[in-house]
């Protein structure tokens, strides 16, 4: 039986049509491949990452080091905002007497993991912790901070737990508190009172046993043995409103130039 020549000339007319769009087809399958590809390493990658988070053997000392960074940024910015009114009364005796606003949580979490504030932080007040761990005794203790940092105010969650800590009725709570108790806050002083809530219970990067351990108060140590000291200055009156940072800590060039963002 001849063939139909109609049903042949569909026919090819219909491997024409394939054939001119199989490069579609085989972009499209390409487009597909590479996305998956993509969304594959990125997860891997991810997977990787919070693999090392959960093993890394110093997590619970850079959770509190996290800590004590957000305090210094905290007192920083309010030092600074201090001076501010100051010099406006310096050169304007007028203006009435006021304190200086507290900072925004949002911008005291915005600065606390730059790498700048971090060396900042430990160049000028190394830590010392109860097992006789000191973070500049070990060269990969910065950087390992500052990356678990980083992961810690890009996950919502840990954002929304850091960002508790600074509001300023929370930051007004600690310090009333510890001003009740006799203490002078200092930076690791305030940061204290946060580590078993928030680095043990909330975020679990610490255990019982190791904040047993933990950061040691070295400036209330300093001021203590002052004190004893029979050379020691009378110690001032009253506790001062806010952590002191290091004399010798300059304040960071960046930090001090730029403008806090806007509250998220």
């Amino acid at each position: 039986m001849a063939p139909n020549p109609k049903a042949v000339l569909n026919k090819k007319n219909q491997a024409k049509k394939w054939n001119k769009n199989v490069p579609y087809y085989v972009a499209g399958g390409v487009a597909v491949f590479l996305c998956l590809l993509f969304f594959w390493q990125a997860e891997k990658e991810a997977s990787i990452e919070r693999e090392w988070a959960a093993t890394y053997e110093r997590k619970c000392e850079a959770c509190q080091t996290m800590i004590v960074s957000g305090i210094m940024i905290h007192s920083q910015i309010t030092q600074q905002e201090k001076k501010r009114i100051d010099d406006e009364r310096a050169e304007n005796p007028d203006l009435p007497a006021q304190e200086p606003n507290p900072p925004r949580a949002a911008v005291v979490t915005r600065y606390m993991c730059e790498a700048a504030s971090v060396d900042n932080l430990l160049q000028h007040q190394p830590m010392r912790f109860g097992d006789g761990f000191e973070t500049h005794g070990d060269p990969d203790f910065a950087a390992g901070m500052k990356k678990l940092c980083l992961m810690a105010i890009t996950n919502s969650t840990t954002t929304r737990i850091f960002r508790s800590m600074f509001e300023p009725k929370e930051m007004q709570r600690v310090m009333q508190n510890l001003q009740a108790s006799g203490s002078q806050p200092t930076l690791v002083g305030v940061a204290q009172v946060h580590f078993e809530p928030v680095c043990m219970k909330r975020l679990a990067m610490c255990t019982q046993e190791q904040l047993d351990q933990g950061m040691v108060d070295t400036q209330a140590e300093d001021a203590a043995r002052a004190a004893q000291s029979k050379d020691a200055a009378a110690p001032a009156g009253g506790a001062p409103e806010y952590p002191q940072v290091p004399a010798d800590a300059p304040a960071d060039a960046d930090f001090a130039s730029q403008e806090p963002p806007p509250e998220l």
